[in-house]
């Protein structure tokens, strides 16, 4: 008996290790182990727990999991954020810092469709509008009542009655355009803006990756049954890295800096998130200097990051956090303040 737990903690462990690999698999080579990447999250914290079991009984079985929570280091500031105590937000911060939100507003609907909450949006932010709003999911009417504010945004999609992705900004747009998908069922097309700030200009883009379109209730989640989900999950995951690939050619191509918003409807151990990453000298603004599990999506069961902010790496992250509005959109507005 004394063994068991020595023996679920390697098997832990060895999962773990598993997982952080399968993260570089792209899933149209190998789709059904792609899951496995929505596991990480709670096996990082199921380390920790065992670090803590080992340490209370003085055993020196500890490195196990502590050893693998040092290799991963990466992984563990992608889940947690550890930019406590003195904020960030003070340290050279200047009149070149910008602040800019993403958020995938839902139509700014509630997430059960009674509560339209723009007028509520306009009032809370009437003082603090950032400078740039990345939204997601968003219809043409609510545009308009943000360019009250904006005097510039990118164009709509064709068809207005479609929901689409859009940059707003204070500072003048001095380019700008959609990538769009040939298959309709991928979703939302990405907007990028080139945005001219002081002496220097940066390519924004707004992203909505392909969505699994599930419902947070346990109950009708059981109602599709587990066949049904891993198919949708697999489907998701090959949009996904198709729509990445073509993102990552167009900020190949972009002969400025970029910065990245949006809702990646998967998490930061995932493949897409690595790929687009990757794409360029990017840091993540929650591990810069988020605190806490910095969840960004209204999940009951467990935090869960899926929207995020890449900025340059020689930007600095002077601020990253969460707005927690309940009764809004199942998503939270995401914040950064940053200086090029």
């Amino acid at each position: 008996m004394k063994r068991i737990p020595f023996l679920l903690n390697s098997i832990v462990v060895v999962l773990s290790l598993g997982v952080l690999l399968i993260s570089y698999i792209p899933p149209t080579k190998l789709h059904f182990v792609n899951y496995c990447s929505l596991l990480m999250p709670a096996l990082l914290v199921v380390n920790f727990g065992f670090v803590l079991y080992w340490l209370l009984q003085l055993n020196k079985k500890v490195l196990l999991s502590a050893l693998f929570l040092v290799v991963s280091a990466k992984s563990v500031q992608r889940l947690y954020g550890f930019n406590f105590g003195a904020s960030r937000s003070n340290q050279e911060k200047g009149e070149d810092t910008i602040k800019l939100m993403t958020y995938n507003s839902r139509h700014f609907s509630s997430a059960d469709e009674h509560f339209v909450f723009i007028d509520e949006f306009m009032e809370v932010y009437k003082d603090s509008f950032p400078d740039i709003l990345i939204v997601q999911e968003t219809y043409t009417s609510k545009i308009r009542e943000l360019k009250k504010v904006y005097p510039y945004t990118t164009k709509k999609i064709k068809k207005s009655n479609v929901l689409s992705n859009y940059i707003l900004s204070k500072y003048p747009i001095t380019n700008q355009g959609l990538i769009q998908w040939k298959d309709t069922q991928m979703g939302r097309d990405a907007a990028f803006a080139d945005i001219k700030i002081k002496n220097d200009t940066i390519r924004f883009y707004s992203i909505h990756l392909s969505s699994y379109k599930f419902s947070k209730k346990a109950e009708e989640l059981q109602k599709r049954g587990g066949k049904s989900i891993l198919k949708r999950f697999s489907q998701v995951f090959k949009y996904q890295e198709k729509q990445v690939e073509i993102i990552k050619t167009h900020i190949a191509e972009s002969p400025f800096p970029v910065v990245i918003g949006g809702d990646f409807n998967n998490n930061a151990f995932s493949y897409v998130y690595k790929r687009l990453f990757n794409s360029s000298n990017f840091q993540d603004t929650f591990v810069a200097a988020g605190s806490g599990f910095g969840a960004t999506y209204d999940f009951s069961y467990f935090p869960t990051r899926i929207d995020f902010i890449f900025v340059p790496e020689s930007a600095v992250v002077h601020a990253h956090k969460i707005v927690k509005r309940k009764g809004w959109s199942d998503h939270f507005p995401v914040i950064s303040e940053i200086s090029f």
